[in-house]
């Protein structure tokens, strides 16, 4: 056969290569090569997560609710981290309550 020549009937196939012979579409995400930090940047304080977390401001659990009282009498739960925005509505606050500690004690208990 020549390079001329459609190669026989039974040797045609329409199913898709096992192997796809093109390199996959560019994603656009490349990898840049950066340098190593430098010393200065290293002797930075903090440096760990655990002493950036701590501060003059405790952190505020995301587990914790508070139950508000409206002025109209009303009550609702909303997160600690709400509280400000409460307060300076006029609401009163309430008991706190964590929920995942309650979530422990039920399937502890």
């Amino acid at each position: 056969m020549t390079e001329t020549e459609a190669p026989p009937a039974e040797e045609m196939t329409t199913a898709a290569p096992a192997v796809a012979e093109t390199a996959p579409p560019h994603t656009g995400l490349d990898l840049i090569p950066a340098a190593a930090s430098s010393e200065e940047d290293l002797a930075r304080e903090p440096n760990r997560m655990e002493d950036a977390q701590e501060g003059p401001h405790p952190q505020i659990s995301s587990t914790t609710v508070v139950e508000w009282t409206k002025p109209d009498g009303d009550t609702f739960q909303a997160p600690l981290a709400n509280s400000e925005t409460y307060e300076r509505k006029g609401y009163t606050r309430g008991a706190e309550t964590d929920l995942a500690a309650e979530a422990e004690e039920a399937t502890s208990g």
